[in-house]
């Protein structure tokens, strides 16, 4: 089994599908601090060894409720206008990883916040997840192989990149608490504002 590494995102510029691994490890526990719960589990039938932990934490597997992705396309069971932010996000991230000179799209197009609880397992692939630190806004970047399971928490801030070496394979499952819909994400500067930030900032104490 993997072990689930996380750091400090060190900042620099250049391609967000690079590490920018700062060298300041961030324990697990401290994630699971913010609300977040991220573990690896053993292959190859993720999607079995994840259903007891989806039922601890409150999911039920429906087919509205549980999204097919391939970074490389559109969602298979996404049934959305084709122009909406959300389906933009997914092609573009299979298109190509951006950098900080496309600041605006980043901004646009990675960073968001969930009226609903979301969790996920990697199949194929690599991703990064990068968590927003509340306390001092800094980005806290998680290193998801196959294997790595991971529940976001309504309300909280992040966003996802696709890894440098595994552009065009990752796949996964997505959960939701509740039926995916257009209006389950809202994004960019808009994510600070999200209904449910406040709620989010009062169960993990601030």
């Amino acid at each position: 089994m993997s072990v689930v590494q996380a750091y400090y995102h060190d900042n620099i510029p250049g391609a967000q599908s690079l590490p920018h691994d700062s060298r300041q490890a961030v324990p697990i526990e401290n994630l699971s601090k913010l609300g977040y719960t991220i573990l690896s589990v053993n292959g190859p039938d993720y999607e079995e060894q994840i259903g007891p932990i989806l039922q601890k934490l409150g999911y039920e597997r429906t087919d509205e409720s549980v999204l097919k992705v391939n970074l490389g396309e559109v969602p298979e069971n996404l049934d959305l206008d084709p122009q909406h932010s959300l389906t933009q996000f997914f092609t573009r991230l299979g298109q190509q990883s951006l950098s900080d000179s496309d600041s605006d799209n980043l901004e646009a197009l990675t960073v968001t916040a969930a009226s609903r609880d979301v969790a996920g397992i990697v199949q194929t692939g690599g991703l990064y997840l990068d968590i927003q630190e509340p306390q001092t806004t800094s980005w806290i970047r998680v290193v998801l192989v196959p294997g790595a399971f991971f529940h976001l928490p309504a309300g909280a801030i992040r966003r996802v990149f696709l890894d440098n070496v595994n552009q065009m394979n990752a796949t996964g499952l997505l959960f939701c608490k509740g039926p995916w819909s257009i209006d389950l994400v809202t994004w960019g500067k808009d994510a600070e504002n999200h209904p449910k930030r406040s709620e989010y900032l009062r169960s993990i104490g601030l």
